[in-house]
């Protein structure tokens, strides 16, 4: 509209020809064709820049859709994974397993190594070993739940 102003003001008007309305829309109809045919030369130039490097560096620049998506499922991913791990926690919780709770929180910490786990914690690491034994099963339970097969508690 700043462009139209401008251009009503440098080459003037005439209302015997036109009247103001008519004129102004005319002249913000002309700004914006040319804004949009600008805009497109802008994203051919890119385009062809783009394909120019692939051909030359080898270099694949993903398109900004495949950068989204490929976003939207990460997210996605995280969020599901966060799910899972909940669950995990409430399971072990209910099962009063503190040393299953413990290496959750120690592994959602950045620490994966058990004798890292058991110094920290102070406890024995044949702890960690033994927990996670009993972990295997609690996943396999989740696991099945979600698949809908119910497991006993005795099954490995």
């Amino acid at each position: 509209m700043g462009r139209a102003d401008l251009r009503l003001v440098g080459f003037g008007w005439d209302p015997a020809r036109v009247t103001l309305i008519r004129g102004l829309c005319r002249l913000v109809w002309s700004e914006w064709t040319h804004v949009v045919e600008k805009n497109e030369t802008v994203q051919r130039a890119e385009e062809g820049f783009l394909r120019e490097l692939e051909v030359t560096e080898g270099l694949k620049i993903p398109s900004h859709e495949a950068e989204v998506t490929a976003l939207e499922t990460s997210q996605e991913s995280r969020t599901k994974a966060s799910v899972k791990l909940e669950k995990l926690r409430v399971m072990l919780e209910k099962a009063g397993d503190a040393v299953n709770l413990l290496w959750l929180k120690l592994e959602l910490e950045g620490i994966s190594d058990l004798q890292q786990m058991a110094a920290s914690s102070g406890r024995d690491v044949g702890e960690f070993y033994a927990a996670a034994k009993r972990r295997k099963r609690a996943v396999q339970r989740l696991l099945a739940n979600e698949r809908g097969v119910t497991l006993s508690d005795e099954e490995p």
